[in-house]
């Protein structure tokens, strides 16, 4: 399982969105600080957080930090635990 401090690693195919705040319903396009790519290394920082009916994890990557949902709104896994 994900937890702070650990790697986790990106596996969505198209990559997965990086926002400012834990959520995505009802936000501007200016939540995303960036698509973080498919088989990219982030490190959890912080969580979880249950919003929108997702668990959110704070994470790292490069030089930003933000939120990052395990799973989609379909059920389909975004982030996995350890290094690729």
């Amino acid at each position: 399982t994900l937890h702070p401090g650990a790697p986790a690693r990106v596996i969505a195919r198209a990559g997965v969105r990086l926002r400012k705040t834990p959520g995505y319903k009802g936000k501007p396009p200016s939540d995303v600080l960036v698509v973080v790519p498919s088989g990219a290394t982030v490190t959890v920082i912080g969580g979880p957080q249950e919003v929108d009916g997702l668990r959110w994890w704070r994470v790292r990557w490069r030089t930003f930090e933000g939120w990052m949902a395990e799973e989609s709104p379909a059920g389909l896994p975004l982030l996995a635990p350890g290094n690729p």
